[in-house]
């Protein structure tokens, strides 16, 4: 049985804030970013919608059974105020995987590939927060890096079991892409991103015992990473595109940013190098999808909201310069390593909320050594290495499953009745999508 700790209800504005500005964070801001396709706006937003509802459902049951398993504990299905916070945090890895398969499936299809993709995100989640014990407060590792690898290998499987034609169609299809009004809604949802990416960042990083510096420390950073990952971006899209800006770049790039100092925010003790680190992000990012997209598609791989460059490198760049961080801050103490529990999650205190609160983040819990960077380097690996295997299983799972596919590609009229009064048309180009 699951239920509430006894505590739950009485935290306050403090812990309840974080959760509200997540909610906002993936349901607006990735609901509205995805609805970029002309014909498949709709159907963009009601997918984030129930995938967000149907992760979190099944992530939290989820996640409370990874982490009684690896500490052995069945006793009690109790859970904390920060379940929810790290469930959230799981469903968002959802949510920016499904952006490599956006209007290629049938809804049982994506039904599928979120239930696994939950499954394994929340066991790469509590293996690195507990049993290596990563900094990665705002999800570098375990949401974007994890998110755009299972996605895009969940993508790379599907896309190499239909046909040449059906390939052809998907790539050449005059139904993906933007127009004028989808390109708005999507730069909504963008600008909703950038302003509240600073706190899905420090969701994690509760107010306690006089430490707001830390939370502070940490939104700060992650807004001057911001400002300078919109200005790499402004700056290198005009310089891959004949001086001209392209719109899925500032869709996009603009926030990876937040994205590259996700794990480390809150241990950056100066502006400037999250300013150059999101400048320089922003215009990798910009440059590698300009070059490479197009390359990509020829190999066979499509990734319909370019997740892979957009999450994907952003977060492996985050997870190495965590890892440097992590080895190099002078400002938190070095300990031996059995002297301290430097978790700083509390996933394994189920029945109180003062345990949930007690230094959850505190500047002499940690231990900063280059040794404990390597597990950082290694928590790379594994993260790699969970979400490609689980894309693969996910991948094969919809091809051998015996259930309903998509007839047409990128359109809303696959789920949705459109009547002949709607203020746009709809292409009757027969998409055909056989994934069986």
């Amino acid at each position: 049985a699951i239920y509430y700790s006894k505590d739950i209800l009485d935290i306050d504005l403090k812990g309840i804030k974080p959760f509200q500005e997540i909610n906002i964070f993936i349901f607006i801001g990735f609901g509205f970013l995805r609805s970029f396709i002309k014909y498949y706006s709709w159907t963009s937003i009601a997918l984030t919608f129930i995938a967000g509802i149907v992760s979190f459902e099944f992530g939290l049951f989820i996640i409370i059974c990874w982490s009684s398993l690896f500490q052995k504990n069945w006793s009690d299905g109790i859970f904390n105020f920060q379940h929810l916070l790290d469930t959230n945090y799981c469903s968002a890895t959802v949510i920016i995987a499904l952006g490599a398969v956006l209007g290629k499936l049938s809804f049982p299809q994506y039904f599928i590939m979120i239930f696994l993709g939950i499954f394994f995100s929340t066991l790469n989640y509590v293996l690195l927060r507990q049993t290596f014990r990563i900094i990665d407060v705002g999800g570098a590792l375990t949401v974007h890096l994890f998110g755009a690898s299972f996605g895009a290998m969940f993508s790379f499987i599907s896309l190499k079991t239909v046909s040449g034609r059906e390939k052809n169609i998907i790539k050449n299809s005059k139904k993906l892409g933007g127009d004028y009004n989808s390109n708005i809604f999507a730069l909504f949802g963008s600008l909703i991103l950038l302003t509240y990416w600073p706190s899905f960042n420090t969701s994690l990083l509760i107010y306690n015992n006089g430490e707001e510096s830390i939370k502070n420390k940490g939104i700060i950073n992650t807004f001057f990473a911001l400002l300078g990952s919109i200005i790499g971006t402004f700056c290198i899209s005009p310089l891959c595109n004949q001086g001209k800006i392209k719109i899925k770049d500032i869709l996009n790039s603009s926030f990876s940013g937040g994205i590259v100092v996700a794990g480390c925010c809150h241990i950056i003790n100066d502006f400037w190098p999250s300013i150059l680190l999101g400048a320089l992000c922003g215009g990798i990012t910009t440059f590698l999808c300009n070059l490479l997209s197009d390359m990509f598609h020829e190999w066979g791989y499509h990734d319909t909201s370019e997740i892979f460059f957009y999450h994907g490198i952003p977060g492996f760049l985050g997870g190495i310069i965590t890892a440097i961080f992590v080895g190099i801050s002078k400002d938190l103490k070095e300990k031996e390593r059995d002297e301290i529990d430097p978790y700083i999650g509390s996933l394994l205190n189920y029945t109180s909320i003062e345990n949930y609160t007690i230094n959850y983040v505190n500047s002499t819990n940690y231990i900063m050594t280059p040794k404990y960077a390597g597990f950082h380097f290694i928590a790379i690996v594994i993260t790699i290495g969970i979400a490609l295997a689980s894309g693969i299983i996910a991948g094969f799972t919809i091809k051998f499953c015996n259930c309903k596919t998509a007839e047409r590609y990128f359109t809303d009229s696959e789920f949705f009745y459109i009547s002949d009064t709607e203020a746009f048309h709809l292409d009757e180009e027969q998409d055909s999508m056989n994934i069986n």
